[in-house]
């Protein structure tokens, strides 16, 4: 892949989404849960699962965006792909879980100030996208 082409994330606005990362999780989660009986689908810890899922996506895109490696987001999305459907989680779900933590993270860090972070997160969503077309 061509590095030049892809967003550059300082390593202060890596530190604060980082800092605000478990915040942005919770949002994230309480607006996941409006949209979709989980319970239904992931039993009565359905939050816990949810908020555990999202929190290590969360802590991958922080890694991801420190290194610069979009191949770490396919990596997940196939894994995603793979184990979240058998246990009933559908790739449609899983984009617009992924939809929800972008929506939350542009709200906190503002697109204008926080263009790369932005961009790694339609990066996110892209390739898993692409997934629910293979």
């Amino acid at each position: 892949m061509n590095t030049s082409n892809l967003p550059t994330v300082s390593p202060d606005v890596i530190k604060a989404f980082g800092k605000n990362r478990f915040a942005l999780v919770q949002k994230a989660v309480a607006k996941i849960l409006e949209y979709q009986d989980w319970q239904s689908i992931l039993g009565p810890k359905a939050e816990d699962i949810l908020t555990s899922g999202m929190s290590f996506t969360a802590e991958t895109m922080e890694a991801i965006m420190a290194m610069s490696s979009p191949e770490i987001i396919d990596q997940q999305v196939s894994w995603g792909k793979d184990y979240l459907t058998g246990v009933g989680i559908t790739a449609d779900m899983v984009l617009k879980n992924m939809e929800i933590l972008a929506e939350v993270t542009t709200e906190t860090f503002p697109e204008d100030k926080y263009a790369g972070l932005a961009n790694w997160m339609k990066i996110m969503i892209a390739k898993q996208r692409k997934a629910l077309d293979e």
